[in-house]
């Protein structure tokens, strides 16, 4: 999905573009499936538009669909992209609420997102961690380098060398740079 939302952000005409073709599948009776919409959302938060990406949540009702987790991740990213902290606390709120269980990109979002947020904030992060694997989900390498980095700037040194054992336990490439 990212690597298609990657082509379709070069230009923001294109995401539009790809917007209206959809609905227009959809008004000529053909079903729109939610992974097209979800690729448009997660455009959105390549090209950091926040209100783009919500717009076209708001139209998933008009197309017959739900969404998913993986639209909750694509709106996450966008909050996370435009350090839009509240936003972001709101949909997890009605990811629960929809009882949508998060995958372990949902976990990094909301990691990502505290750590764009105030320092009392980011002390929430850690703990995702061991919650993404207490659901049986393997944190994505993405989240490791966030929370290593977040030691190293926080003098937990013990902890990042910690965290990068697990992360290569986990099976996680780890390049040269990390490693320093």
């Amino acid at each position: 999905m990212e690597t298609v939302a990657t082509e379709l952000c070069r230009e923001a005409e294109l995401v539009d573009d790809a917007y209206y073709v959809l609905e227009a599948r959809r008004t000529d009776g053909v079903a729109v499936p939610l992974p097209a919409i979800n690729v448009i959302i997660e455009a959105c938060a390549q090209l950091e538009d926040l209100d783009r990406a919500f717009a076209t949540w708001g139209e998933l009702e008009a197309f017959g669909l739900a969404p998913d987790v993986h639209t909750f991740n694509a709106l996450l990213h966008t909050c996370v992209r435009t350090r839009e902290m509240g936003s972001g606390q709101r949909l997890l709120q009605r990811m629960e609420a929809a009882e949508i269980k998060r995958d372990a990109q949902s976990y990094f979002l909301e990691c990502a997102l505290l750590m764009r947020a105030s320092p009392r904030e980011r002390e929430r992060a850690a703990p995702l961690l061991e919650e993404c694997k207490a659901k049986g989900l393997t944190p994505n390498a993405k989240m490791y380098i966030t929370l290593i980095n977040y030691n190293l700037r926080t003098f937990k040194k013990e902890e990042a060398e910690r965290l990068l054992v697990e992360m290569e336990e986990m099976k996680h490439h780890i390049n040269d740079g990390l490693r320093a």
